[in-house]
C-alpha cells in the first residue's frame, strides 16, 4: 500500500494549523489514497485530535508528535476538532 504524507498539522495556543495553505485549519490530501496524518503538539497541554466522520480519537500529548495512516477517503470535506478546546480548534480535511 503506498502511503502519500499529508501536509504536517500542528496545535499550539488551542488552536490547529497548517503552515503551507492560506487557510490554517485546513488539510488537502488526495481522494482515494491512503495518506499518514502527521501532528505536532507545540503547547504544554495535551490535546486530542477528533473526527466522528472519520471515527478517529488520538491524544497528543504536550511537546510530541503523533502519526496515524489514515485510509484512502472519497472525495469530500471532513471535520475534525481539538477535543479539548473544541470551540477553538476545529479544522477539516479535504480530499479533492
Amino acid at each position: 500500500m503506498d502511503l502519500h504524507p499529508a501536509e504536517n498539522c500542528f496545535t499550539k495556543d488551542s488552536l490547529f494549523g497548517i503552515p503551507k495553505y492560506p487557510v490554517p485549519d485546513e488539510i488537502k490530501v488526495k481522494a482515494g489514497t491512503p495518506f499518514v496524518l502527521v501532528i505536532t503538539n507545540k503547547d504544554t497541554a495535551a490535546e486530542e485530535f477528533e473526527s466522528q466522520e472519520l471515527r478517529i480519537e488520538k491524544i497528543i500529548p504536550a511537546g510530541k508528535t503523533v502519526r496515524g495512516r489514515m485510509p484512502a477517503l472519497k472525495a469530500g470535506t471532513y471535520t475534525f476538532i481539538g477535543e479539548y478546546h473544541a470551540k477553538t480548534a476545529p479544522g477539516h480535511i479535504v480530499a479533492a
